[in-house]
């Protein structure tokens, strides 16, 4: 986890650690998929669970841009009123 120390300076976490994290993010959304796969919505439409990710993906990146439009908000108010 990112912090500051006594010194100031910024800890940020080694390679080796966010490699093993998203190494553990994909095995478990292998595995929830592979679950997943065998419904019956994903047996029908079998190219289905290709749009599962894509949509996850998608709803994220829009999560992400409210956040960063929601906080440029906030900050503009801010300035203005200083």
């Amino acid at each position: 986890m990112a912090g500051a120390n006594d010194s100031g300076h910024v800890q940020t976490p080694g390679m080796p650690s966010v490699a093993a994290e998203a190494l553990i993010g994909l095995l478990i959304s292998g595995g929830v998929l592979e679950s997943i796969a065998h419904w019956t919505a994903f047996v029908k439409v079998d190219k289905l669970l290709i749009l599962v990710p894509i949509m996850l993906n998608l709803k994220g990146n829009l999560e992400m841009n409210l956040s960063l439009r929601m906080s440029t908000a906030v900050r503009r108010r801010r300035s203005a009123v200083h």
